[in-house]
């Protein structure tokens, strides 16, 4: 059996960085994505992530019938929602695998199994990008029936599929169903431990901004930040550069769409070769200090 897959389905114009987003996972050669989506197929191909056509509409009715409860997406964010019961509706797709999860694409991937080693993905049921929660923009599990499964024993988790808005099932009710049985093992000494978390290695972008390292730099698949003495990271998550839709308003608008231009891109295929950096001014080709 293989080792771990991702799906990340998308819908609508690919964003402008996902050559970049596919050169990341390119260089993840024991990690495979699962890419829904209803667009053409973007430049950067590689042969661990498989693109599967298909429209939103089809992509919810087969998320529908395999939970038994109508789901009408008014848009592609309501799948955040969806994120849990993607491993039970599409069973079929990830059943030559040990793990399965579900990531974003605003991301830049480090070396994944440099951190999700075997060790680590046997030992535990779920493994979170954050502290305190599920991440939902990269959350892995153990492929068993009780983890494909386990959306159902969420809060309201008929409600969160069937409602017209997005509620957050995915980092939140859901979230529960595994934390608290972390809380629990910590009671008991982690007798059987269920639930680990990687927070120092990744960027949470929901914590103070002063937080946040503010250049990072991505070379032959390993991914390192400004903090952190050069350690490498798990994985980029710049939600609150590209949107502002869960930024502070007291901090102005998001970077990206406050320069006004189009965001700088660095050509994939010179990021692939030399390497790039990713900041608030965009994707960026490395400096000379990075590079040396």
């Amino acid at each position: 059996m293989k080792r771990l897959v991702l799906f990340t389905p998308w819908f609508g114009p690919w964003p402008v960085w996902i050559n970049l987003y596919l050169e990341s996972c390119r260089r993840n050669s024991e990690v495979d994505w699962l890419i829904h989506t209803d667009q053409d197929l973007p430049e950067n191909r590689p042969d661990n992530v498989h693109f599967i056509p298909i429209s939103l509409t089809e992509f919810c009715d087969t998320i529908s019938r395999a939970i038994g409860v109508p789901i009408n997406a008014p848009n592609a964010y309501k799948l955040n929602d969806l994120k849990p019961m993607l491993g039970h509706a599409f069973a079929s797709e990830i059943s030559n695998y040990r793990s399965f999860g579900y990531a974003d694409l605003d991301v830049i991937f480090g070396r994944i199994r440099h951190f999700y080693t075997d060790d680590l993905l046997d030992r535990y049921d779920a493994i979170s990008g954050l502290a305190g929660h599920l991440s939902g923009h990269l959350a892995v599990f153990r492929n068993s029936p009780e983890n494909r499964f386990a959306y159902q024993r969420g809060r309201h988790w008929r409600e969160a599929a069937s409602s017209f808005y997005h509620i957050g099932f995915d980092e939140g009710a859901f979230s529960r169903v595994y934390m608290s049985r972390s809380w629990i093992g910590q009671r008991l000494r982690r007798l059987k431990a269920r639930f680990e978390n990687l927070h120092p290695n990744v960027d949470s972008t929901v914590e103070p901004p002063e937080h946040h390292p503010q250049v990072w730099t991505w070379r032959d698949g390993i991914l390192r930040s400004d903090r952190n003495d050069g350690q490498e990271r798990l994985y980029l998550h710049f939600m609150n550069w590209r949107s502002d839709r869960y930024r502070n308003p007291s901090l102005g608008r998001a970077p990206w769409p406050a320069l006004n231009r189009p965001l700088p891109l660095i050509d994939w295929r010179l990021g692939a070769r030399d390497g790039f950096q990713v900041s608030p001014r965009g994707f960026e080709p490395l400096t000379a200090d990075a590079v040396d």
